[in-house]
């Protein structure tokens, strides 16, 4: 289909990325912004830009950014859904499952496409770690361990973090929800996830009313031999030297994934050598773009997104188990809708 009109809702950093990409391949579209703040990166659509639903809703988009603050997503997107617009949802999809439920009915009974932004899954390393390990080549993974955290104040320089969205409960704010790409990648490539355990924690003296610190852990479906396999998983604001990191722990070798560098390392533990196996130089930066392509192409043939909103539910039924075995102690199951599923 032609994508003629392009609504961003949302006007912050990642908004501003959409914006850049959307004119690169769509030059010819119309572009409109709807937002509650100003910023120097859409000063020239401003007068071009929208203040409701109501006013967006009437713009007709063919195609949604989501990408406000968590809390408002569903009821953004309900609303565009309901009017016939595909989605591309920034993560995660909402702070809780409420609503999302029927979100994804709207899509799928409209035959409208609704895309959740884990970019990762586009990272062409992560994609080379996936392989690696589906192919058997480290053998069976029996540990995971994975690590991502970033000083808060170093996020975004130039802006005061107390007045970000991370920083606020009230927006979606908190490791777990902000740094959740690693529950996204770790489902994706291991399988699904059985129960949770683990604490949520306040760490630091950072001005913020959210946790700055999650450890957990995540169980997974037990193998044919009954062996467990569990993902240990730390996820924070504190982090002074930034980390993004997983190392997988197989019975013939260990395959270790960083984030930063784009490098995948085979290390063998019979050896006790260490080989790259893979880096991608390009790093994070063009995995928005391949987002978009995946995007594109899932609009104009209907095949499924890689990233499905049924994906960013799993990630919220993951997240709601988690914050209730912080508050309990303990494992705790995680309770899947079974009744939303791909289609």
């Amino acid at each position: 289909m032609n994508i003629e009109r392009i609504l961003i809702i949302g006007s912050g950093s990642i908004g501003s990325r959409h914006l850049d990409i959307c004119r690169n391949m769509f030059a010819d579209a119309e572009i409109k912004l709807m937002h509650h703040a100003q910023s120097k990166a859409f000063e020239n659509i401003y007068n071009n830009s929208l203040k409701s639903i109501s006013e967006a809703i009437d713009f007709k988009p063919n195609l949604t950014i989501v990408a406000n603050p968590a809390t408002f997503h569903v009821e953004s997107a309900q609303a565009l859904a309901e009017n016939g617009s595909h989605l591309l949802i920034e993560k995660p999809i909402s702070i809780n499952s409420n609503d999302v439920k029927k979100l994804i009915q709207t899509c799928q009974s409209k035959n409208l496409i609704l895309q959740v932004g884990y970019n990762l899954r586009f990272s062409a390393s992560l994609q080379k770690y996936k392989d690696i390990i589906t192919s058997g080549q480290i053998g069976e993974v029996y540990e995971i361990h994975c690590r991502a955290g970033k000083y808060l104040p170093d996020w975004r320089p130039d802006t005061d973090y107390r007045r970000g969205v991370s920083a606020q409960k009230d927006l979606g704010g908190g490791a777990l929800l902000e740094l959740s790409h690693e529950i996204d990648y770790l489902r994706w490539i291991f399988g699904e996830i059985r129960w949770v355990s683990g604490k949520l924690s306040k760490e630091s003296d950072l001005e913020i009313d959210v946790e700055d610190t999650a450890h957990f852990k995540l169980g997974f479906k037990e193998a044919l031999n009954s062996r467990q396999l569990v993902a240990d998983v730390r996820l924070d604001f504190i982090q002074k030297i930034p980390v993004r990191k997983c190392t997988a722990f197989g019975d013939k070798a260990n395959l270790e994934w960083n984030g930063l560098t784009g490098e995948v390392t085979i290390i063998d533990k019979t050896l006790n050598s260490r080989e790259q196996v893979f880096i991608d130089e390009m790093g994070l930066s063009k995995t928005y773009e391949y987002e978009w392509k995946s995007l594109v192409e899932a609009i104009n043939t209907g095949k499924k997104p890689l990233v499905t909103g049924v994906d960013g539910l799993r990630v919220i039924e993951i997240i709601e188990a988690i914050r209730k075995a912080s508050s309990k102690g303990g494992k705790v199951e995680v309770v899947y809708d079974h009744s939303v599923i791909d289609k």
